[in-house]
């Protein structure tokens, strides 16, 4: 039978092995993030809105704008369409676009932030090919202009972290996210970037809608690496504890003598 010294070993790494930090893909809403949205035309209902606590835009020859400071205010256009695709079916695919503008130390920055939704619609804005219903960039562009320097940068390339949402979800992110690319005006050598931390965003939402939906369960988020790290940790310490018990289990059955007798740990 378990004696008390292997029961309370046995505890010990139980207690390890609960310990384990908690992932999450939300982001917070409150004075430190930037919120623009635009509306259906003619109405007062959004339907499409962004969120972001950092943005910071770098043109690769070492100029960077950082427009990230709390308060930081400027303007916003945009619009949600459904164009016309072909004119014989007369089905019509949804686009979205949202532009910020702002001031900062005597310099212009712009972005647009474009998203697309494959979902097929008639005229009448009812689905009539629903074969992709999710929404995902299509393109991020960068205008900057300040006395003496002007540069637009066009992001094309988004891989895994498209910010797809499938239809009726909102995409969030709490990690830093960063796009680079060569498709500027003045052509550099260097890359530009593009990075957002604490993003979340959602077009084409449902009218008279007027705050995120949940997020997607299935978005893809770039892990924390803090959080990993501290997992590594918790996954160390648990084999660590593991391998002791181990040890003082075979040191005990060592020590444990048949009858009245014993042996010392030196014939161990």
């Amino acid at each position: 039978m378990m004696d008390r010294m292997t029961a309370a070993a046995i505890a010990v790494v139980a207690a390890l092995v609960l310990v384990s930090p908690t992932m999450s893909a939300s982001v917070g809403a409150d004075s430190n993030y930037h919120n623009i949205s635009i509306n259906f035309n003619g109405t007062n209902d959004p339907c499409f809105m962004v969120s972001f606590k950092d943005l910071i835009f770098t043109d690769g020859s070492g100029m960077t704008i950082n427009a990230s400071e709390p308060g930081l205010t400027g303007t916003t256009s945009g619009s949600c369409d459904f164009l016309v695709l072909n004119k014989t079916s007369k089905q019509y695919e949804a686009h979205a676009k949202i532009n910020a503008t702002y001031v900062i130390d005597q310099t212009t920055f712009s972005f647009t932030i474009e998203m697309e939704n494959n979902t097929k619609y008639n005229e009448k804005h009812e689905i009539v090919n629903n074969t992709d219903m999710s929404a995902a960039l299509s393109a991020i562009t960068v205008n900057v202009e300040a006395p003496k320097y002007k540069m637009l940068a066009v992001f094309t390339s988004f891989g895994w972290l498209d910010l797809a949402m499938d239809n009726g979800t909102s995409y969030a992110c709490a990690q830093n996210i960063s796009y680079t690319t060569n498709m500027t005006t003045p052509h550099l050598n260097s890359n530009a970037s593009i990075s957002f931390t604490g993003i979340q965003l959602e077009a084409f939402l449902n009218q008279p809608q007027t705050s995120f939906s949940p997020v997607d369960d299935d978005v893809y988020c770039p892990p924390d690496d803090a959080k990993i790290k501290k997992i590594g940790l918790v996954v160390g310490g648990t084999l660590s504890g593991l391998a002791l018990l181990g040890i003082i289990i075979f040191t005990i059955g060592k020590c444990r003598g048949d009858g009245d007798g014993y042996e010392t740990l030196d014939n161990i």
